[in-house]
């Protein structure tokens, strides 16, 4: 039988257990985040980022390892205002290496279009859209059929120059 002392201590441990484990996970996004930053994605483009960090199970006792894994993919337009039919540069990071990746945009009226791209060996895609002369907003969607994302960008009458 366990003392009060004994258990109190078990459970001051199993806090900082937990403790620990909060500050590691918070690191590793610190991490991803920062990985991120060093890929060139600037504030100024339009982009979207999607994250998972994943443990090897929800429940630790004190003192056992704990498995982090995990993935990020982005998919981003060089800019994130366009003139009417300016060319749009699509790229994705962080997709199934050489893969098909469907790459989709729906236009403000409801209309979409669709094709497929190759990612090369590092997961990353390429691709261009040209826009008519619709303006309003632009969702851009990519999947490889394990991961996917979106974006949008703006294509306006008149895009002030930068």
């Amino acid at each position: 039988m366990q003392s009060n002392h004994a258990r109190a201590r078990a459970r001051q441990q199993t806090n900082l257990g937990q403790e620990k484990l909060k500050n590691r996970i918070s690191t590793v996004i610190l991490i991803a985040f920062l990985i991120l930053l060093s890929t060139g994605v600037v504030v100024t483009k339009s982009f979207h980022t999607v994250a998972e960090i994943l443990t090897d199970k929800s429940d630790y006792n004190p003192g056992e390892t704990v498995t982090i894994s995990g993935f990020c993919f982005v998919i981003i337009t060089d800019k994130a205002e366009y003139n009417p039919e300016e060319v749009v540069t699509i790229k994705g990071y962080g997709f199934q290496p050489n893969a098909e990746v469907n790459v989709e945009v729906i236009r403000p009226d409801g209309a979409f279009g669709n094709w497929l791209v190759d990612s090369d060996t590092g997961g990353l895609f390429f691709a261009t859209y040209e826009p008519d002369a619709t303006t309003g907003m632009y969702i851009v969607k990519a999947s490889d059929g394990v991961s996917g994302t979106e974006t949008s960008f703006m294509v306006k009458t008149t895009v002030a120059p930068k």
